[in-house]
Order: C-alpha cells, then structure tokens, then sequence
C-alpha cells in the first residue's frame, strides 16, 4: 500500500471515529445545558430533527464542491464546517447558538458522508467493502460512545468542555488530508504518484433520477434511518406508553436496537459488494424490521428487548447502501453525484416522515397509526430486493 493510500486511510479512520459522536452528544447533556442557558424542549427537538434534513442539503451542496474543489479538498471543508460548529455550539448562550452552530455540523457532517464512498472507490477500488466495514463500524462505535460518557464527562469539566471535546479527533482527521492535498499540489496531480487521478465529466449525461438502482437504494437507505432517526426520536416514549417499561429502561431499548448496528457494520460490508447477498441483505433486514415494529404493535409488554434487537436488524442496510454506492457506480465522480442523490432523497423522507409521526401521534391520541407507518416503511424496503439483485451498474442502459 502506497504512502497515498495509508493517509487516506488514517483520514477516514480518524474522520468516522469523530464524525457521528457530533450527532449523539447533545442530548445526554441537554438538562445541564437548559438550567445554564434556558432552553426547553423545542430547541432539543429541533436539534433532534436537524440531522437528515441536513443531511439531505449537503446532498445537494457536495457535488458542486466535489467538483469546484476536489473531493480531498472538499472534505476538508467539511471537516472545517464540523469542529467549528461544536466549538461555537459549546460557546452558546441561547437556544438560536445552539441551533445555529448544529446545523453548521451536520451540513459538514453530511458532505463527509456523501464523500466517503467515493474516496473509497478512488483509493481503495479492490477493498471497498473492506474499507466501509471499517468506517461504519467506527460510525456505530463514536456514535454509541457520548451515550455512555458524556454525562460522567460534563460533571467533571462542565458541559460545555464537553461538547467541545468530541471535536478533537474530527480535527486531528484534517491533517491526513491536508497532507494529500500538499502533496498533490507538488506534483501536479490529485492525489499524489500511487492513486489514480479522477476521471472526466464524462458520465454527467446519466439521469439517476430514471434509475431503478438508485430509487431502490433510496428505500433501502430510508427504512435503515428510520430506525437511527425515529426510532431515536420515538421508541423510547413508545415502549413507555405502550410497553409499560420506564424512561431509563426504554432508553436501555433503544440503546439494544442501535447496538445492533455494530456487528452490522463490520460484517455487511463484507458481503455486500455482491448483488445477491446484498438483495438477501435487504430482505432480511426489511423482514425482521417489519416483524419487530409489528409487535410493538400487536404485543409490545411480551418481549421488547426481542422486538428492540429485530427492530434494530431493520437498520443492518446502512453500510450495504454505502457499498453499492461506490460498486454500481463506474467512477470515483457518478459515485460522488449517486451517494448526493440517494442521501439526499431518503433523507429528506426520514425528516418529514420523522416529524410527521408527532404530529400523526397528537392527531389521533394513539402510536397505532405511526406504528404502522414504521411497519409499512419497513415492509417497503423489500420493493428494492430484486433490483438490487440484478448485476450492473447506475449508468447501465439496461
């Protein structure tokens, strides 16, 4: 492996390990944050919320960058974008700092993820699932860790100490990078002597929105969120009102269901490069899904940390998404414009669909309706099975 190549390697690791902890950091503290500057529960909603809707607007802000920039250079920006944004968010002294500076983060937050697959591609086209297993288990690993250390942290150096802190290894992943781009710029090439430069603009001409490949990995991508982002935003107060269990045990449930996600993320992407097992993939998840949102339905006090593990199987499909990003994508470029266009549209989805179910929720008194809605979203994931089965690639005439 060249020296290009390793750098790009430690730039993702240090990227994923810092990038999702921005995310999942907020809340744990949020009752020391509302008695220091007087915030309430509309201001963590919001927050709450900011995450897909953000993440669908970098879909659309990264290409342009991708290609104004480059994507190394791209990336730093966004790197730039997302330790700023938690440096001025622990500086907050109102509710508008707070939602102002997150938004910032997940704008920078969402580039970096519509980057990823095509640096995955561009450095590390015979290990790509290889690479995203690493980089969406370290996903799973630095988003699940504030959940278990920010408080302890906050009451020894102060919460704002706190959310500044998770900033440090998204900084430290700016320096591999910087590095590439240096180098780059010496030799007069992207991204130094052993990586392949970008190709042209030449495959600008395929229309992704008439592709059935890239709507399936849009359903695909929309039923794994909602679990991540509903399931977050909801299930504990289902299980509470419908389960019986209490807020510190729901909140337990909910942890269960992501944890899932860890072993998912280092072994899917193994298999996932591949049109059948990925199919197989999708299937599987969009079943046990749909059963495990079933019987918060039909049976929610008889098992729930069962139905929490199945409910979290819906959420295996992450990673799978990011691989057939790069692998059904012919160049490091269409695999830029293909992740934009799959993360923006599903993202969008989970916002929406994520804000709806509250109102869905007060409307009728009841989570039997928003229930099934997760169920249906869940169920309808298993539209995308045999499109993905099929071998080929987005810009495939057939």
């Amino acid at each position: 492996m060249g020296e290009g190549r390793l750098l790009a390697l430690l730039g993702i690791v240090l990227l994923s390990l810092g990038m999702r902890s921005a995310v999942t950091s907020f809340a744990p503290v949020f009752a020391a944050i509302s008695a220091e500057i007087g915030i309430g529960p509309v201001v963590l909603g919001i927050v709450g919320a900011l995450p897909p809707f953000a993440f669908a607007a970098a879909g659309v802000v990264t290409p342009l960058l991708a290609r104004r920039l480059g994507d190394e250079r791209a990336l730093l920006v966004a790197i730039a974008a997302i330790v700023l944004g938690q440096a001025v968010r622990a500086l907050a002294a109102d509710g508008f700092g707070v939602i102002a500076s997150t938004a910032v983060t997940m704008v920078g937050i969402g580039v970096g993820n519509v980057l990823l697959p095509s640096l995955a591609k561009r450095y590390f086209a015979q290990r790509i699932g290889l690479v995203t297993a690493i980089y969406s288990l370290l996903f799973a690993v630095g988003g699940t860790s504030p959940a278990f250390l920010a408080v302890p942290v906050s009451d020894l150096i102060g919460w704002r100490p706190t959310l500044a802190i998770w900033a440090v290894t998204i900084a430290f992943a700016a320096i591999p990078w910087l590095v590439l781009v240096v180098r780059a710029r010496s030799v007069g090439s992207d991204a130094g002597s052993d990586v392949p430069a970008l190709p042209g603009a030449g495959e600008t001409g395929v229309r992704l929105i008439r592709s059935p490949l890239a709507w399936a990995l849009i359903l695909t991508l929309w039923a794994s969120a909602m679990v991540g982002y509903g399931g977050a935003a909801w299930l504990p107060l289902i299980l509470v009102e419908r389960g019986g269990l209490d807020e510190a045990a729901a909140g337990a449930h909910l942890g269960i269901a992501l944890l899932v996600g860890i072993p998912a993320s280092l072994l899917v992407p193994l298999v996932a490069a591949r049109p059948r097992p990925a199919a197989a993939l999708v299937a599987l998840a969009g079943v046990l899904g749909s059963v495990g949102w079933a019987a918060v339905v039909f049976l929610p006090d008889v098992a729930p940390t069962v139905w929490a593990v199945l409910i979290g199987c819906g959420a295996i499909t992450f990673p799978l998404v990011l691989v057939q990003i790069a692998v059904r994508a012919a160049t490091p470029r269409l695999a830029v414009r293909l992740s934009a266009f799959v993360q923006s549209a599903a993202y969008i989805l989970t916002g929406c669909t994520v804000l709806a179910l509250g109102v869905l929720k007060d409307l009728t008194g009841d989570w039997t309706l928003p229930l099934g809605v997760f169920l249906a979203i869940s169920a309808l994931s298993l539209v995308a099975v045999p499109v993905i089965a099929r071998p080929g690639r987005v810009d495939d005439p057939r």
